[in-house]
């Protein structure tokens, strides 16, 4: 349609100069009235507004189970339960029977960790968490602590007395409690930062079961592997701190294993999901703004993809 009319396609004039001989032509723009079928399927935005570009939560998404961000947290979260269950159930086995500590010293070496703990969650993880830049460097820089501090469980027998055993212990326990729970708190908000507010609710189910089952599984394979690696047909042939200590250099392995899997989580898992979608459209908006279609909306021969192009007419 000519200028200041409105073709029977939708398009209308959004701007227009009367040109006289002598003078440069002038640049009229016509953009699309109706929406197209491609904005209705782009979220809730309304006509003529673009909804939120393909993205993490964007349209053509998977289902929250079956996105790669919620199920990356899962197998680690899996893994970090496994291992911690299976080290606290074979600890107390190890203080018995190698260092030779009674029931009442076993307990009040694990009771001291209890106040130091809410002591640390209450005034210095919400600290750390900021100063590490949220939960997933948290949860690495967790892991790759505690592997560290499981190793020297078994260690803390090399000393001389009775009474270094246990202050070392109940020093070690107290560290490793502190990033066994570090690590856990972030894997909450983790999850809860790979789906969206709608799916939290299933999100957190589904990883609290995962979470328990990798629990159950840990004192079933580390009190049996412990039984083994001290008994007549297992690791006897080495040195008794060395065969005390095989389940504990496990569960190390494990902790570096949890480091690793942290490590090839997306830095995204540190922001909400709905905060990364309102960013991506907030950058589309921008592009608009300046005449450019995004990138999404660019089709590929079969019609126009977004609810607004411009084309330029020069009328001379």
């Amino acid at each position: 349609p000519g200028p200041g009319a409105e073709g029977a396609d939708g398009w209308d004039e959004g701007h227009s100069r009367d040109v006289r001989p002598g003078h440069t032509p002038s640049v009229v723009w016509f953009e699309r009235v109706s929406a197209t079928p491609a904005t209705k399927d782009r979220g809730d935005a309304g006509a003529g507004k673009p909804g939120p570009g393909p993205g993490p939560g964007g349209a053509g998404a998977r289902p929250w189970y079956l996105s790669g961000r919620f199920l990356g947290v899962t197998a680690v979260y899996a893994v970090w339960s496994c291992l911690h269950l299976m080290v606290d159930e074979v600890t107390p086995l190890f203080c018995m029977s190698t260092l030779g500590f009674s029931t009442a010293q076993i307990g009040a070496a694990s009771a001291a960790t209890g106040p130091l703990l809410v002591l640390f969650q209450l005034a210095a993880f919400a600290p750390l968490s900021r100063r590490l830049g949220g939960p997933l460097p948290v949860l690495r820089a967790s892991a790759a602590a505690s592997a560290p501090l499981v190793l020297l469980l078994p260690a803390v027998s090399a000393l001389p007395t009775a009474h270094a055993q246990w202050l070392a212990l109940t020093a070690v326990l107290v560290l490793k409690s502190w990033a066994t729970t570090s690590g856990f708190t972030a894997f909450m908000l983790l999850t809860n930062n790979s789906v969206k507010a709608s799916a939290r609710g299933g999100a957190n189910g589904v990883g609290t079961v995962v979470s328990a089952l990798s629990k159950g599984l840990g004192p079933i394979v580390g009190a049996p592997l412990f039984a083994w690696s001290v008994g007549a047909g297992g690791l006897r042939w080495l040195p008794l701190g060395a065969a005390h200590g095989f389940v504990f250099g496990v569960g190390a392995a494990l902790c570096l294993l949890t480091a690793g899997g942290a490590a090839l989580l997306p830095p995204s898992l540190n922001r909400k999901l709905e905060a990364l979608d309102e960013e991506g459209g907030g950058k589309e908006e921008e592009l608009q703004a300046l005449g450019k279609a995004p990138r999404d909306a660019v089709g590929d021969g079969g019609g126009p993809q977004s609810t607004s192009t411009p084309t330029v007419t020069v009328r001379a």
